[in-house]
């Protein structure tokens, strides 16, 4: 038994991975991003350069019943989890800032995190007042 605890003490702890490596997500979410929109490009390329955590999905749709389709989203265990939204400038229009408010709101009233990621702000200033979701890879 010494010698079994001797070799536990000495031994490494890996973790165990059984989905797409760092880079093989960041290719697969790279495929899958909506190709008129650079800023979403621009978005997941901060998060890769700077190997912080990567979306589980993209252009997902989370709930059955809204009808919303977040830019990037993030599991959570057992709960719903984090929409994230791209919001280029065009989001600022009346109309489309009034519907995304409705979904949104639809989404938290389900358990939903949202968190909407916007052109007017440094994406580097956002994801730091997020690193809860964002936190290091």
């Amino acid at each position: 038994m010494r010698d079994f605890l001797f070799s536990l003490s000495r031994s490494d702890i890996a973790p165990v991975t059984n989905g797409p490596t760092y880079d093989e997500q960041y290719r697969r979410l790279s495929d899958l991003i909506d190709p008129g929109s650079s800023f979403e490009r621009e978005f997941l390329d901060y998060l890769y350069k700077n190997r912080l955590r990567l979306p589980d999905h993209a252009q997902h749709t989370p709930a059955d019943g809204i009808l919303v389709q977040p830019d990037f989203y993030y599991e959570r265990d057992g709960i719903p989890g984090v929409c994230i939204f791209i919001d280029g400038p065009q989001h600022d229009e009346p109309g489309q800032a009034e519907r995304d408010h409705t979904v949104r709101e639809s989404l938290k009233d389900q358990g939903f995190r949202v968190v909407a990621i916007r052109a007017g702000g440094t994406i580097a200033d956002q994801v730091s007042e997020n690193m809860d979701i964002f936190g290091r890879h």
